[in-house]
């Protein structure tokens, strides 16, 4: 160990990210999981490339490893794919959240390397205490829900409102998967009041895991359990250390018994309560497309309004978003934008714009989209190189607690491995933060066999390099962190029809590292869209014109612009906006209309009118607006070109007894199968 850098730092670090940043956790901004412990986290690799500059004990002989070697090609290809953003500032944030983890990354594999097998332990412990404080937090959540559940008779859900402080019971979820192989070496490394609260920490995460209903985690849980069974028994068959010495078939019999009796007495005290009918419900949609896969895009049917189709749907944009740009990819932080450009269809959510994702759950589609196969490739590298050391180094074991440790390491990689097939674990703190330290501790563990220098390999001004590089990472999250407070008001503001109060806090929003909201909406839309409620749409104008061209998929967006486009009597623009959101979703309802004004505006009432008819919702008050306007002019065409003055002044007397007399008129001609002209034309 190096003396010059004490053990405790590790400690403390560990103790810090498990121990204290269950805690950070921000609900004032947009993304209250992430945007405040990145900054934290920024901070700490500040205090920690100090303390190294302090001690010169920064080893670059541990970034020889393959999978470092490959991490940082992925950064590097990362910071390379931001050239092609659209917003090269939110590319950018991205590519410092990258390296952000990537600097940890190489931080923590340092102080790990100096305490060979020691760091461990102390990770195990830490882990499990980490989740045991998500646990209470979430118990906190969940206890309310339950007494609710029982004492109104209803069906118990968590919905979303059971997260801890990791902002979606999904993440929460992965969460507790990825901590699951570190309390199990805990269980069977340690002793007394360590067992104990390893225990209580297993127990309650595999009750939360049990009612999230995350079916990623059900699945990466399964293979876990395959995975460390297969490794007992080949354990036992090649090694001569007794397995009953660590997992005794008493300490089996009482984990087995406690959670049989706690699963089983909630079960029976909620037996009525608990819902699981959305499980039915994908399960159902995933025989219906298995049976019929020819028509998953060509049918709107009830089951498209299912997590099961839109992961169908991300999955079918995300490739051919990788086919416009497969070797660098689109760019970072373009996903979002140019996921609807292939088209919405097919469910309501999207008709109506109520739904905007921000990632194709699946994170290999996600990275191959961004930074094309030369980004998955390098990924897929850190991955494959892992699990590789991991096999050798578990071939060169000859005790049980050098054993367990491989296989908790390759359990854990693995279940991030499968977690990244439905999910994004990547682009959330903690699963990214955990998998950066499995890594860390694969690497430190060969390097560990390999006897590798301990010596100081790098210069003065490499340290002062680390530390700027930290430094402007720090400012970047803070920059970052304000910008999104901000929003979070202007978005209370927006509820609450404060429009002024709404623009005066998007206007602070404003940022180059934070340009689009988490769903992809410009800020630029969100203080053009207070000012247009303020009446001041010429002030609006510029606002929503730079929000177009900051995001030009958009559909909401474009249908603003485009209306106020109108507004201003450039038909061709607001045209060519509203055709861009046909394009995107024919059903979008709000253009549907707009596209009735602008055609209208222009002169050609025919084809008003032909759009006006065809409207899926019909007869509510915009629509009978524009419907009478069209039906006036279309009587003023008919009557321009019969020059039948009689029925002009019949028509005349009739519409000053009864506005609505024309669309009535339109109504009779519908049930008759004929022409509106020649239903106003036959006069009673």
């Amino acid at each position: 160990m190096n003396r010059k850098f004490p053990a405790i730092n590790l400690k403390v670090i560990l103790v810090i990210l498990f121990l204290c940043f269950p805690f950070v956790y921000s609900p004032f901004t947009t993304d209250p999981e992430i945007t405040l412990r990145y900054l934290c986290l920024s901070i700490l690799l500040l205090f920690v490339s100090l303390t190294i500059f302090k001690y010169n004990s920064l080893n670059f002989n541990y970034l020889q490893n393959p999978i470092a070697l490959s991490l940082i090609a992925y950064g590097v290809f990362s910071g390379i794919s931001v050239f092609n953003s659209v917003n090269t500032g939110d590319g950018f944030y991205e590519f410092c959240k990258i390296l952000t983890m990537v600097l940890f990354f190489i931080l923590i594999t340092n102080l790990m390397s100096t305490q060979k097998d020691s760091f461990f332990k102390q990770l195990c412990l830490v882990v499990t205490g980490g989740t045991l404080l998500f646990n209470a937090i979430a118990i906190v959540q969940i206890v309310p829900l339950i007494i609710n559940s029982i004492e109104k008779d209803i069906a118990f859900t968590v919905g979303d409102k059971v997260h801890s402080t990791l902002s979606n019971k999904n993440f929460y979820a992965e969460t507790l998967l990825l901590s699951l192989p570190f309390i199990v070496y805990n269980i069977a490394m340690t002793s007394h009041w360590q067992r104990i609260i390893s225990y209580i920490s297993l127990i309650s995460s595999l009750l939360f895991i049990i009612i999230l209903k995350c079916v990623a985690v059900y699945i990466g849980f399964a293979c876990m359990v395959v995975l460390f069974i297969i490794w007992i028994f080949y354990f036992r068959k090649h090694s001569n250390e007794p397995l009953i010495t660590f997992f005794s078939a008493k300490k089996i019999g009482v984990v087995i018994v406690i959670v049989i009796t706690i699963v089983a007495s909630t079960l029976f005290i909620l037996r009525d309560k608990i819902q699981y009918e959305d499980i039915k419900i994908k399960i159902a949609a995933i025989g219906h497309f298995a049976t019929n896969p020819g028509m998953i895009f060509k049918e709107e049917h009830a089951l498209n309004n299912n997590s099961v189709y839109d992961r169908l749907f991300l999955a079918r944009n995300s490739l051919k978003m990788f086919a416009e740009n497969p070797v660098l990819g689109n760019g970072l932080a373009n996903w979002r934008i140019y996921f609807p450009k292939y088209q919405l269809f097919g469910n309501s959510y999207w008709a109506y714009g109520k739904l905007r994702y921000e990632h194709p759950h699946n994170e290999y589609l996600f990275i191959l989209a961004e930074t094309g196969i030369i980004g998955l490739l390098c990924w897929l590298l850190v991955l494959y190189f892992a699990l590789r050391s991991l096999l050798k180094s578990y071939k060169k074991t000859s005790t049980f607690a050098e054993s367990l440790k491989i296989i908790v390491l390759a359990c854990g990689i693995t279940a991030f491995a499968l977690l990244s097939c439905f999910g994004y674990p990547k682009e959330r703190f903690f699963s990214f933060m955990i998998f950066m330290i499995l890594l860390a501790s694969v690497v430190a563990t060969d390097s560990g066999n390999k006897n590798l220098d301990s010596k100081p390999s790098y210069s003065t001004a490499c340290n002062i390099f680390l530390i700027a590089i930290c430094l402007c990472l720090s400012y970047i999250h803070f920059q970052h962190f304000t910008s999104e407070m901000h929003l979070r008001k202007a978005l209370e503001a927006q509820i609450r029809k404060d429009f002024p109060e709404m623009k005066t806090q998007a206007a602070r929003a404003q940022n180059t590292f934070h340009q689009l909201d988490i769903t992809g909406t410009p800020i630029a839309w969100y203080i053009g869209h207070a000012l247009y409620h303020q009446n001041n749409h010429q002030q609006a104008y510029p606002h929503y014109k730079k929000a177009a061209q900051q995001n030009p998929w958009h559909m909401q967006v474009l249908n603003d612009y485009g209306a106020l486009e109108e507004e201003m009597g450039n038909h061709q623009v607001a045209l060519e906006m509203f055709n861009r959101v046909q394009s995107i979703n024919p059903d979008f309802m709000n253009t549907k209309m707009n596209l009735i004004a602008v055609h209208f505006n222009m002169g050609n009432v025919d084809k008003a009118y032909e759009l006006a008819v065809a409207h899926p919702q019909r007869f509510n008050e915009p629509w009978r607006n524009s419907m009478k306007a069209i039906l006036f002019s279309k009587a003023q065409k008919y009557l321009e070109t019969t020059k039948d003055s009689v029925l002009a002044d019949y028509l005349n007397l009739q519409l000053g007894r009864n506005p609505n007399y024309l669309l009535n008129e339109f109504i009779k001609s519908e049930k008759a199968g004929r022409t509106f002209e020649k239903e106003m034309a036959e006069k009673p």
